[in-house]
């Protein structure tokens, strides 16, 4: 009997510079919102709210911890933690495809299907009072088995080629559970993940597009999360970091920053994202970082050209260039010469496979 490995087999699946016109952008919005028209696999109208969505996530990771540290029952979920994953008369929640992932990678090593269930079946029995033990053990083996199924029948779908494919495979997955676990405990259990993976790959195809304006690009996303968020639209906004969110923004605006009339025209742009973004002192250490890149480059530049003609001196011997050259690094990069020259060095060594591997063959 082959030996049950759910994460072999697959068990989880899936887990301002220049505005345009007025007409323009209304135009954008109006062909995003045709394509998208009754195409979400879940909209704002999905109960579960985002923050009950983020509050899940780390959740679980929260609660072993705690229970880990219990000296009378390590390992075991407090009944207060509990309530979450499985509230009142058994509603499934945010929380409750957590509790079940936890469960599979606890018993991930038994031999089969069967013992693992029956492994599951006990701790769950010891974890709650009777009557809610069988309804939770009954989903679990219905989850379990048509997660199984799912990555067998996964197989035969082919390997999505764009961000339309894999929206059209999350459709697919959800729309097989349904059929498995009927429509409202599957979008129950799965909803909320389908849901944040459906707006993270729809939201990342308006920042990743070249063709657009960071002005059309932040327009977009304003309709996008109110379509999928609705009042929870603003929440997503400051959900991630102020780093992220401020590497976001210049991938929004990155063709505005290649279009502006200078470069520091584009460094005036940048310096205002970050003072969006982060504190006066945060602004401050970001530009110093510049300056210090600045003066490397600089400083790289001055280097390349010095070298470059001590090269070129036909009046030179090779051993003399090999002792300027090398009085030029020291003088350029002081106590950091030593560095420079293993970066060299591996850069030639690079360089000559990249070389040896373009002078290969296919054996006739």
């Amino acid at each position: 009997m082959s030996k049950f490995n759910p994460s072999k087999k697959g068990v989880i699946v899936l887990f301002g510079v220049a505005v345009l016109a007025a007409v323009i952008v209304f135009a954008l919005l109006a062909r995003q919102e045709e394509k998208q028209e009754a195409a979400y696999i879940f909209d704002k109208t999905h109960p579960v709210s985002f923050q009950d969505i983020a509050d899940a996530r780390g959740a679980i990771e929260t609660d072993l911890e705690k229970a880990a540290s219990s000296a009378a029952s390590p390992g075991v979920l407090e009944k207060s933690d509990l309530e979450k994953y499985f509230a009142g008369e058994f509603v499934v929640t945010p929380y409750t495809l957590q509790y079940f992932i936890h469960l599979t990678s606890l018993f991930k090593d038994a031999a089969s299907l069967e013992e693992a269930l029956e492994l599951a079946r006990e701790f769950i029995f010891s974890q709650m009072p009777q009557d809610q033990a069988q309804k939770v053990f009954a989903l679990y083996k219905n989850y379990l088995e048509t997660e199984l199924a799912l990555a067998e029948t996964q197989r035969d779908w082919g390997v999505p080629q764009t961000i339309d494919d894999v929206i059209d495979l999350l459709r697919q997955i959800q729309d097989f559970r349904r059929e498995r676990l009927g429509r409202a405990v599957a979008d129950a259990l799965f909803g909320p993940d389908i849901k944040v993976r459906e707006y993270s790959l729809r939201r990342g195809a308006i920042v990743r597009d070249d063709e657009l304006y960071g002005a059309q690009k932040q327009a977009l996303i304003a309709g996008l999360s109110q379509d999928m968020w609705g009042q929870d639209a603003g929440l997503v906004e400051s959900y991630h970091t102020p780093y992220n969110r401020y590497q976001e923004k210049l991938e929004m605006y990155k063709r505005d920053l290649a279009e502006m009339a200078s470069p520091e025209a584009a460094q005036s742009l940048i310096r205002e994202f970050r003072e969006e973004f982060f504190t006066p002192e945060q602004v401050l250490a970001l530009d110093e970082v510049d300056f210090q890149i600045a003066q490397e480059e600089k400083a790289l530049a001055g280097f390349e050209q010095a070298r470059q003609q001590i090269l070129e001196d036909t009046e030179l011997s090779d051993e003399e260039k090999q002792s300027r050259v090398s009085q030029l690094i020291d003088s350029t990069f002081g106590e950091e010469a030593q560095a420079f020259l293993r970066r060299e060095a591996m850069e030639e060594g690079r360089r000559q496979m990249i070389e040896q591997h373009g002078r290969q063959t296919p054996a006739q």
